[in-house]
């Protein structure tokens, strides 16, 4: 017959969790991936990524709720951890992408993913190295699915880029062009400001 010590718990207590705390980092954004719904929490913005081109990556704000199994980035002050209360389930995001883990999971060489990071180019999506592929738990990341991906996709939100910086340079007079709010333009100005090849031009 076996013997139990006096130390070892033989009942435990089951307490059900209402909620789930999120640390928004020194940069103010984070990625997130839940597999139950939440509500967004005041002072808190999340985003899905609904497109991803030319060096920038569009995020679409979401409103209320982030619905489970849903990629987003999220906004909010420095340093600070929020809370996310559970919510019951929404809608799915139709064209979002990021994708998520629940656990750690490594990414299929060859596969086109960049993560969130504060990097040369400013806080963007920056590809993965083949060397460290692996995605946290509960982390969201994107997936580009073009052989001429750049290696950096800048974020704009509310009609913005988080740094001009950011934007993929091309050298030459083709280079892409952009105004100050880092909207690509058809073509060149003929007056004013705009910036090619990282640099701002002034006619």
């Amino acid at each position: 017959m076996k013997k139990y010590a006096q130390d070892i718990p033989t009942q435990w207590n089951i307490i059900e969790a209402d909620h789930v705390n999120v640390a928004i980092g020194e940069t103010g954004y984070a990625t997130a991936y839940f597999p139950f719904a939440v509500t967004i929490p005041a002072g808190v913005m999340a985003y899905t990524v609904a497109a991803a081109a030319d060096g920038v990556a569009t995020l679409k704000k979401l409103s209320g709720t982030i619905p489970a199994h849903t990629g987003v980035v999220l906004s909010g002050t420095a340093n600070t951890p929020c809370t996310f209360e559970f919510a019951a389930d929404a809608a799915a995001v139709d064209g979002n992408m990021l994708k998520g883990m629940t656990i750690a999971t490594a990414v299929p060489a060859g596969t086109k993913a960049y993560i969130l990071a504060d990097g040369s180019k400013g806080v963007g999506f920056y590809r993965l190295s083949e060397s460290d592929r692996t995605i946290a738990a509960n982390k969201a990341y994107l997936i580009v699915d073009d052989a001429a991906a750049p290696s950096v996709f800048s974020l704009k939100l509310d009609g913005g880029l988080t740094g001009i910086n950011g934007v993929e340079v091309s050298a030459g007079a083709d280079a892409p062009v952009y105004d100050l709010q880092g909207r690509r333009l058809p073509q060149v100005p003929e007056k004013g400001i705009y910036i090619q090849n990282g640099k701002k031009v002034i006619k």
